[in-house]
């Protein structure tokens, strides 16, 4: 199971964060997932406002 999650969140980091892949965020994140983040600017719930917020992120930092 632990594997599975170290698996789950490379991909989230490679993928949707570093490469861009905003359209793999269905494939990789189930449609209830909550970004818990105190930090984060918004409040993110569900994987239509989790791209919102990568790409807000993207846009503030375009060499990230």
């Amino acid at each position: 199971m632990a594997a599975d999650s170290t698996k789950t969140s490379r991909r989230v980091f490679e993928e949707i964060w570093n490469s861009k892949k905003l359209e793999l965020t269905h494939e990789i994140m189930t449609s209830g997932y909550k970004h818990h983040d105190p930090q984060a600017p918004v409040s993110t719930e569900g994987i239509e406002a989790y791209k919102e917020f990568v790409a807000l992120f993207h846009s503030a930092f375009p060499d990230l």
